[in-house]
């Protein structure tokens, strides 16, 4: 029997996708978009409803991070490990596995919308 080459599917989505690790929101190609060559943001933590809020912003605030960007990985990065720890932000929950341990638990991939009233980007975390 002749062998078969395996060739593994590429993980790239066309959906805009933000993983959450401990310290970093990476941000994919298209959620990106989002951005527009901004290079700041502002982190909001809304614990009723489990969400995060990234908001694009043009110009640097008392409480902006920078927007990494890393062209040829096609990624940008927020470096937030404060915020992620100040709100106990639960990487299992957008896991769906409640029952872990979230230091055991790798980074989170969550779909990103963009909500036009308050005009920043959310991350629906349960």
């Amino acid at each position: 029997m002749p062998f078969v080459k395996y060739s593994p599917a590429k993980k790239r989505s066309n959906k805009p996708l933000i993983t959450i690790s401990s310290k970093a929101f990476h941000l994919n190609k298209e959620s990106q978009k989002f951005f527009n060559h901004k290079e700041f943001a502002e982190l909001y933590f809304d614990a009723d409803k489990k969400q995060v809020g990234i908001k694009p912003l043009d110009r640097e605030t008392e409480s902006s991070l920078m927007v990494r960007k890393y062209p040829q990985k096609s990624i940008a990065l927020i470096s937030a490990s404060g915020f992620i720890s100040r709100f106990a932000i639960d990487r299992s929950l957008s896991h769906g596995k409640l029952d872990k341990d979230p230091k055991s638990i790798g980074p989170a991939r969550v779909e990103a919308e963009w909500d036009e009233r308050e005009k920043m980007i959310l991350l629906k975390l349960k």
